[in-house]
Formats: structure tokens, C-alpha cells, sequence
């Protein structure tokens, strides 16, 4: 048997609040198929950190320090 190899993918999931609690909606399933697929782990987390930059982007943090 040759080497095994990973891959990662990034997923986003949609996230929603309805007064009482946060869920996935749609049975917790992911709302966007992954677009790309690495092989590199260090490339994967560039990526992921990029999406969080982006959907952060705008917003008011302060209600997340407690």
C-alpha cells in the first residue's frame, strides 16, 4: 500500500437566530458545496481565515466579548 494522503476542503455554514437560539437551518447541512479542494493543510487554513475575514467584514463584534 502506497502513502495515504489528506486533503481538506473549507465549508461554509449558513447560520441563523430565531430570538431563542443559533441553527444550521436546513438540517444542519451546508448551504455552498466546497469549491476547491487542498492538499496543502497550511493552504486550506489561508483559505478558511480568508472566509472569516470576509464574513466578519462590516460587523459589530462587540457582542462577542463578554
Amino acid at each position: 500500500m502506497g502513502k495515504q494522503k489528506k486533503a481538506y476542503t473549507v465549508l461554509e455554514i449558513g447560520w441563523e437566530y430565531n430570538d431563542e437560539y443559533y441553527s444550521t437551518g436546513n438540517n444542519g447541512e451546508t448551504y455552498e458545496a466546497p469549491q476547491e479542494i487542498f492538499l496543502d493543510e497550511k493552504k486550506a487554513k489561508t483559505e478558511w481565515l480568508k472566509k472569516e475575514i470576509e464574513a466578519y467584514r462590516g460587523q459589530s463584534l462587540g457582542h462577542y466579548i463578554q
